[in-house]
């Protein structure tokens, strides 16, 4: 690649070139790895391939990918408002959807412990909003926004109903 560029320099999310023409950026940011370390890549990613795979035998085919789908739009509209596009909170969100449809899942983690799904959604919801909460910048938040909005627009009713029928018992 010329000029010491990096293949995920031509894929990242860069609304500039996105507006001059290179449209794959559109979709290939979704596949641009976090920076760390390659052991933490491949780990996180047989967990989301983990995740994504319960939820689709949970919704079927076409509900998990208008999820992901709605998820990328989402990305790629907040991209466009703010400059700045991930698929950091995308993947978060399949976390959240999991925990919503089944809290109680146990995920064993290399044999030394395990984790219901619930806390470590959970965890992963208060790891994304401290930083946040400390961050100068706007586009962190519109991205994270954009991810919850896309879980909100898929479990609205059924969250609903829960309260509903959480406030019932309790009254």
């Amino acid at each position: 690649i010329a000029n010491g560029a990096t293949l995920s320099g031509y894929l990242r999310f860069d609304r500039g070139r996105i507006m001059h023409g290179e449209i794959w950026r559109l979709l290939s940011f979704i596949f641009v790895p976090m920076e760390g370390h390659v052991l933490l890549l491949l780990v996180s990613l047989c967990f989301y391939w983990l995740v994504g795979s319960q939820l689709q035998n949970e919704w079927g085919t076409f509900r998990f990918t208008l999820f992901y789908a709605a998820g990328i739009l989402g990305s790629v509209v907040s991209g466009f408002i703010t400059g700045y596009a991930t698929s950091y909170y995308l993947n978060m969100s399949l976390i959240l959807a999991m925990a919503i449809i089944r809290p109680n899942m146990l995920l064993r983690v290399n044999g030394l412990f395990e984790v219901r799904i619930k806390w470590l959604a959970l965890f992963s919801l208060v790891m994304l909003i401290l930083p946040l909460l400390q961050s100068r910048g706007w586009q962190q938040p519109v991205a994270l926004i954009a991810a919850l909005i896309n879980v909100l627009l898929f479990f609205m009713d059924g969250l609903v109903k829960q309260f509903k029928e959480a406030y019932r018992r309790y009254m």
